[in-house]
C-alpha cells in the first residue's frame, strides 16, 4: 500500500496498549487521534447477514426511541414458548 492505513495502525496501537493521542506513523503526526482500548476488538460484519439472524428484528426495526425498542422486544418475548429470564447487569 502506498500509505499506511490509519485504521489498521490505530487497531495495532490499541493491541500494543498505546492509548489516547498516540501516533504510530508520521502520516498522522499533525492531527489529533484518539486510540481507544476497545479498538483491539473491532471487527467487520456483513450487516445484512447479521440482521437476518436477529429473530426480533421485525419487532424493533421501526422504533425511534429506547421506549419503543423495549416495547418491541417485550412483544417479541411474548411470542416465545420458553423465554429466558432477564438478568440485571452486575454492579
Amino acid at each position: 500500500m502506498p500509505k499506511k492505513s490509519i485504521v489498521s495502525n490505530s487497531i495495532i496501537s490499541a493491541l500494543e496498549c498505546e492509548y489516547g493521542d498516540y501516533h504510530r506513523t508520521e502520516h498522522t503526526k499533525n492531527s489529533q487521534l484518539w486510540i481507544n482500548p476497545l479498538m483491539s476488538i473491532y471487527w467487520c460484519f456483513d450487516l445484512k447477514a447479521v440482521v437476518e439472524k436477529i429473530r426480533y428484528y421485525d419487532y424493533i426495526k421501526d422504533t425511534d426511541s429506547v421506549n419503543e425498542f423495549v416495547k418491541g422486544l417485550q412483544l417479541y418475548r411474548r411470542t416465545l414458548t420458553k423465554p429466558r429470564n432477564s438478568k440485571g447487569i452486575p454492579i
